[in-house]
C-alpha cells in the first residue's frame, strides 16, 4: 500500500509492504536506499485460525519534499516460495518552491518551480489580462511583437493545492528603428560638437584686438 503525505514534521507512514496468509510465516523487509538513515520499520504480525499468518511492514518518516521520488523495495521471502521484490517510489505532496524565470529564446520566457503535484502556471501583466499580441504556451510567456506598449511588468504565479508563489519579469522594449536612429544622432553629435564649438564666436581660440590709445 503507498501513501501520499503532504510535507510536515510528523512522522506518519509512506508505504506498507503485505506478505498475506503465509505457512510458514513470509518475512518482510525493506531496502531503504538513500532514505535509510530518515525512515524506520514497522513490523506487524496476524496470526489466523487456518495457521497461516499475515505479515506487514510499513515504512514511518517525517514526509519532506527531498523524499518525494526515491526508490524504496520490499524483499518477502519465505520458506514456501521464491524471494519477491516490489519496488515503490515515495511520494510527498508539497507547495511550490522558489519560482524561476528562465530566457528560453528571444523574447520567450520560461517560469519554473518545483512541487508536487505538479502546478498551474498563470502569467499575468501587472494583475491584468495579457495584451492579445502575448501568449502563454505551458509555462512559457511568447512576445509575437516587440513594441513599446509591451513593456512593463510581467508575474509568473505557480499554484497547486498545497500553495502559490510568484515571481516577476521587468521586459523593456524600444523600437529597433529608434535605436538606430538615436545611435546614428549620438556620433553625429560627438564628430560636429567640438567643431562647432571652435568655430562659434567666444569660443575656441581667443582673438586679441589691440587696444586704441
Amino acid at each position: 500500500m503507498d501513501y501520499t503525505p503532504s510535507e510536515g514534521n510528523e512522522e506518519v507512514p509512506l508505504a506498507t509492504c503485505t506478505a498475506a496468509a503465509s505457512k510458514p510465516k513470509a518475512e518482510v523487509r525493506w531496502i531503504k536506499g538513500s532514505l535509510e538513515e530518515k525512515i524506520r520499520e514497522e513490523l506487524k504480525e496476524t496470526r489466523h485460525a487456518n495457521g497461516t499468518t499475515t505479515t506487514s511492514s510499513t515504512l514511518l518518516g517525517k514526509p519532506g519534499r527531498e523524499m518525494n521520488g526515491q526508490l524504496v523495495k520490499c524483499v518477502i521471502s519465505s520458506e514456501a516460495t521464491k524471494e519477491e521484490i516490489l519496488e515503490t517510489n515515495i511520494q510527498v505532496h508539497y507547495p511550490p518552491g522558489n519560482v524561476n524565470i528562465f530566457e528560453r529564446s528571444e523574447f520567450s520566457y520560461e517560469c519554473e518551480t518545483e512541487a508536487n503535484p505538479k502546478v498551474t502556471v498563470i502569467w499575468t501583466r501587472s494583475g491584468q489580462p495579457l495584451p492579445p499580441s502575448v501568449e502563454v504556451v505551458g509555462a512559457t510567456l511568447q512576445f509575437s511583437s516587440q513594441s513599446n506598449d509591451l513593456s512593463g511588468l510581467y508575474q509568473c504565479e505557480t499554484t497547486n493545492p498545497y500553495g502559490s508563489k510568484q515571481a516577476y519579469l521587468f521586459v523593456q522594449f524600444s523600437s529597433g528603428n529608434c535605436n538606430l536612429f538615436c545611435v546614428l544622432v549620438s556620433l553625429l553629435i560627438i564628430l560636429i560638437l567640438p567643431i562647432l564649438l571652435f568655430l562659434l564666436p567666444g569660443t575656441g581660440k581667443r582673438q586679441r584686438f589691440p587696444l586704441k590709445p
